[in-house]
């Protein structure tokens, strides 16, 4: 399964914690992006900071980060 922002889902989901989980992730995967780029000089537009962090939240495998955000909860 796909997710609309570009996550997959590779287990099922265990509820809106994931969801919410999954949120905050993509907000600050935009600002990291948003970061480096404007540390080299460069500015982003919205749509384009939105395109390579659609990229890179393809490629993480999230399941870890997610067991290890379990693991505090």
């Amino acid at each position: 399964f796909q997710a609309e922002d570009g996550i997959r889902d590779l287990v099922r989901s265990r509820g809106l914690g994931d969801v919410y989980k999954r949120q905050i992730l993509r907000i600050n995967l935009n600002e990291m992006v948003e970061r480096r780029a404007s540390s080299q000089g460069k500015e982003l537009t919205d749509q384009e900071i939105d395109d390579i962090a659609v990229v890179l939240r393809r490629k993480i495998d999230w399941e870890p980060i997610f067991n290890q955000i379990d693991e505090y909860l």
